[in-house]
């Protein structure tokens, strides 16, 4: 799929630098790279809100209160 998109001359550079030091074979791998980083940086905010609906629910309370430092003989 193809997508046009408006860079300021820096960004543009960057890309070109990106490629130009053999980083990434193309301007969309860059792009691609971007985007795939974007998403894994949100996945950690996921990831907290996720814990803290799990640590709130009735499973997680219940959870909670195992007493996990006691060993089993």
């Amino acid at each position: 799929m193809k997508i046009s998109v408006s860079l300021p001359a820096v960004e543009f550079e960057f890309l070109d630098k990106c490629v130009d030091d053999g980083q990434y074979p193309s301007r969309s791998a860059v792009v691609l790279r971007a985007l795939r980083l974007l998403r894994s940086a949100d996945l950690g905010a996921m990831y907290a809100d996720a814990f803290t609906e799990w640590d709130k629910s009735k499973e997680g309370i219940d959870w909670n209160a195992v007493d996990t430092e006691t060993e089993l003989a």
